[in-house]
C-alpha cells in the first residue's frame, strides 16, 4: 500500500513524533492526527477557554483536510478528547454552530467524545482526530 504524509504549510508542525495526516492512496482514506489549539507559529490559542480552543482546532482540521485534498464533506468520523468534563457545553456549542453550517441536512459524521485525565500539555483543553474518505 502506498501513502503520503500530509504536511500543510499553514498549520504548525507536529510537536512530537506524528504526522498531521496520512493519505492512503489505494484506500482513499485520510487519517488526521489529533489537532490541538495552536496557531501557525505554535502559540496556544484561547488559554483556559475551551470554546476558543475548539474553534482553533476545527480551523486546523479544515486546513489539514484541504492540504490532503479532503473537506468537511468527506469527513466520516471524529474523535474528541476533552481534558475537563465542565467544558462539554462550550465544546458542544461551538461544534453545533459549525456543524449547522457544514451539515444542514444533519448528516453528521460519526463522533465519539471522551473526557480524559489529561492531554499532552496542561494548557490543551481539547484535541480532535478526524477520518475522511476521498
Amino acid at each position: 500500500m502506498s501513502y503520503e504524509i500530509v504536511r500543510p504549510a499553514d498549520v504548525f508542525p507536529p510537536v512530537s513524533q506524528y504526522s498531521h495526516a496520512v493519505r492512503a492512496d489505494t484506500s482513499r482514506i485520510v487519517y488526521l492526527a489529533g489537532q490541538i489549539a495552536v496557531d501557525e507559529q505554535g502559540n496556544i490559542v484561547g488559554p483556559g477557554d475551551c470554546g476558543a480552543q475548539t474553534r482553533q482546532v476545527f480551523g486546523n482540521i479544515e486546513r489539514v483536510l484541504a492540504a490532503a485534498g479532503a473537506s468537511w464533506g468527506t469527513v466520516v468520523r471524529l474523535t474528541t478528547y476533552l481534558a475537563r468534563v465542565e467544558d462539554i457545553p462550550a465544546y458542544r456549542a461551538v461544534r453545533e454552530e459549525l456543524f449547522s453550517k457544514l451539515y444542514p441536512t444533519a448528516d453528521y459524521p460519526a463522533h465519539t467524545l471522551l473526557v480524559v485525565q489529561a492531554l499532552a500539555a496542561p494548557e490543551y483543553l481539547v484535541e480532535i482526530e478526524a477520518t475522511a474518505i476521498l
